[in-house]
């Protein structure tokens, strides 16, 4: 009778490790999920909102293609009847001009830099 009195007492003791064991795994689980579900949201979140710059940046260059051919014209010549050499003044409203406005996603019209200025950034480089 004791020894079957132990057995029992030892199954008991077993089955109560095991459940522990297991409902610290399950705990632990759950919190790598909740971990997993809320960087998850952070990287949806951060997809979200390039792609909604991205879709701001095609309807502006799409919408304003012709405008900014225009203005850019109109920039370029009063920077070269400013006695800019016309090479260098392509280049630097191309280059470094469009690029900042592209970057920024502002319109050349827009643009704090006068072609006097630029020109007269363009002589001290």
């Amino acid at each position: 009778m004791d020894t079957l009195m132990l057995i029992i007492i030892l199954i008991v003791i077993i089955l109560c490790v095991i459940t522990f064991i297991y409902i610290n795994t399950y705990n632990k689980m759950q919190e790598y999920l909740t971990k997993i579900n809320e960087v998850e949201a952070i990287i949806d979140n951060n997809l979200r909102n390039k792609y909604d710059n991205i879709n701001k940046s095609v309807s502006l260059i799409k919408g304003n293609e012709k405008i900014n051919k225009e203005l850019d014209k109109n920039m370029f010549e009063e920077i070269v009847k400013l006695g800019t050499d016309p090479k260098e003044a392509c280049n630097y409203v191309n280059g470094m001009v469009l690029s900042y406005l592209n970057t920024n996603l502002i319109k050349i019209d827009e643009f704090y830099l006068t072609p006097k200025m630029i020109h007269d950034l363009i002589k001290l480089v």
